[in-house]
């Protein structure tokens, strides 16, 4: 049990790592990308302003995948609560 509670402490540490090093260059890719396309506007030169898309997507993409990488990470370690209810799943698909 206590070998258990190492591992577990182990992972929580890494996960805590990891979001920090992906979201720092993140971070900063996002904000490199706002002043490059508020450069490049006067030029308005399209593929500057595809590749910046390409970029700014990509980030969103990786910042989605590290948000839902914690919210797993927050489920295991039980800082989520789940509020269970019915409804009719019928009229939720057709609205």
């Amino acid at each position: 049990m206590e070998k258990e509670r190492e591992l577990h402490a182990l992972k929580s540490r890494f996960v805590a790592m990891a979001s920090h090093e992906f979201r720092t260059p993140l971070s900063t890719m996002r904000k490199q990308c706002g002043s490059i396309g508020r450069y490049t506007e006067e030029a308005s030169d399209e593929k500057v302003d595809k590749h910046i898309g390409r970029i700014r997507n990509k980030v969103r993409e990786m910042t989605a995948m590290l948000n839902e990488f914690l919210s797993l990470e927050r489920i295991e370690q039980g800082q989520v609560q789940c509020n269970p209810s019915t409804f009719d799943i019928v009229v939720s698909v057709l609205n």
